[in-house]
């Protein structure tokens, strides 16, 4: 493996001849001579297990009857991954893993280590083409955990579900001493967010809360926002006592906070009903919320979606798109987008208009890559979806071949394939199956190993896309 000879002279040296004595009952032991291994609990002996697993990982890279899988923009196939003492193999035949089997064998037979199979596990990903395992259908699991995060059919639920219920008996445990605010603080980035944080980079979100969070026709997918939902319930009592209701609750709340809503209603602060000088628990809460919104919202005779509407409205913030191109007319899009009947379709397109599909510079953004990825059909600049679908030049004549589609089926004489087409950008609701045939054929071509035909293959692919839209989002009428 190439180690330089200095190196090999110290491992010689700090192993070479060695003894060790054990402490019993406060006593040292006779001399215990070292023969084979490493002492228990040497600083360096991490860096030496990393060495000798090294050796396994190369002979198994060179087997040339061991196929792995082709990364995108990687020169050679990836057959496995290494963390310490934990191996992930990846493979697309069963034959990779006996071929495996054997060099490890091989490795156990010289080095005297050997596979946990009661740690060994097997994940299915995709559809394979047979059911007939053999003898490791044992160990294939709906779910398995590498390096601490589940991955699998249920993981999303597995790994936050088991760090929500940790931090409960966290918080619990903590809790019940008395620290200052710096120990608080230290509580807290240790013990608490330190636990999430590497989950969190696993499993990013595409999206910022705040968007998703908004109405469709603001380009959002109507998540409940817990925070003003729970602000817009405490708001809808102030709507309830200026719409007449006579509860015992209401005669409670004019006493709390009557003279603070004055504003909306005069007579609560005359005289003639009784006031208290402080206000108390959710009251006072309600007073903070009242003072925060009461310039910017309307209570009278509303409901509580309503309210929440309006809540909803005041903590607008501008989607990021919107900021790239201000010029575009995003509440249009935003509409038809809602027109198109099938959910993945949909979804798709909302992450294009977006711009949150993972392309090589998104990924890169989010540090899940080193460097910036290049296109994988022109190979020479960085991917990104204004250059797929706009700028590559490998994809010109694919590009001329939709367009002259819709310019002779459509009737759009002067139709071009540019970023705001792509974005849906003043394009009719009838057009919208030949962009997603489009925008879908070329992200979903870009990793096929194909050079010759690409245009071709992409043109099947194109039409197939465009005819499925067509039929998962006929009207009731058609």
């Amino acid at each position: 493996m190439n180690f330089p000879s200095n190196f090999i002279r110290w491992i010689e040296i700090i192993y070479t001849n060695i003894s060790s004595k054990v402490i019993i009952n406060g006593a040292l032991s006779d001399k215990i001579e070292i023969t084979r291994s490493i002492r228990q609990g040497c600083p360096i002996s991490m860096s030496i297990y990393a060495v000798i697993i090294e050796a396994l990982a190369c002979k198994v890279r060179r087997n040339n009857n061991i196929q792995g899988i082709q990364i995108p923009n990687h020169n050679t196939n990836v057959k496995l991954f290494q963390h310490a003492d934990d191996c992930s193999i990846i493979s697309t035949n069963l034959t990779d893993y006996e071929k495996l089997l054997e060099e490890f064998k091989q490795f156990g037979l010289v080095s005297g280590s050997k596979i946990n199979e009661n740690k060994t596990e097997i994940l299915k990903i995709g559809n394979p083409n047979t059911k007939n395992y053999g003898s490791i259908n044992k160990l294939i699991k709906d779910e398995i955990k590498v390096l601490g995060i589940w991955f699998g059919k249920n993981a999303v639920e597995i790994n936050w579900k088991k760090k929500y219920y940790g931090l409960i008996q966290q918080i619990d445990k903590w809790k019940k001493r008395k620290f200052r605010y710096k120990h608080k603080v230290l509580v807290l980035n240790t013990y608490i967010i330190s636990k999430f944080l590497y989950t969190a980079r696993i499993y990013i979100e595409l999206l910022n809360r705040t968007t998703i969070t908004k109405q469709y026709k603001d380009g959002g997918q109507q998540v409940p926002d817990i925070k003003l939902k729970c602000e817009a319930l405490l708001l809808y009592r102030i709507t309830q006592v200026l719409t007449g209701n006579s509860s015992v609750w209401t005669s409670i709340f004019i006493y709390f906070i009557g003279i603070t809503t004055r504003t909306i209603l005069p007579k609560l602060a005359e005289n003639m009903y009784r006031h208290s000088v402080v206000t108390i628990g959710q009251y006072e809460r309600l007073k903070c919320i009242y003072l925060k919104y009461q310039s910017n919202i309307i209570l009278n005779k509303k409901s509580f979606k309503d309210v929440y509407l309006q809540l909803l409205e005041f903590n607008n913030v501008i989607n990021k798109i919107e900021i790239l191109y201000p010029n575009v007319n995003f509440q249009h899009i935003w509409i038809n987008l809602q027109r198109v009947n099938n959910m993945y379709i949909r979804d798709f397109i909302y992450k294009v208009v977006h711009m949150i599909l993972p392309t090589g510079a998104w990924l890169s953004r989010r540090k899940f890559y080193r460097q910036t990825y290049k296109c994988s059909y022109c190979n020479k600049h960085v991917e990104t979806l204004e250059h797929l679908f706009t700028k590559c030049v490998t994809l010109t004549y694919f590009r001329t071949l939709v367009c002259s589609i819709i310019q002779n089926e459509k009737n759009y004489q002067n139709f071009s394939m540019n970023t705001n087409t792509c974005i849906l950008f003043n394009i009719d609701i009838d057009l919208f199956p030949y962009i997603y045939g489009y925008v879908h054929s070329i992200w979903a071509c870009r990793y096929m190993p194909v050079e010759e035909h690409l245009s071709e293959i992409l043109m099947l692919k194109y039409y197939k896309d465009e005819l499925l839209y067509k039929q998962l989002n006929k009207s009731p009428t058609q």
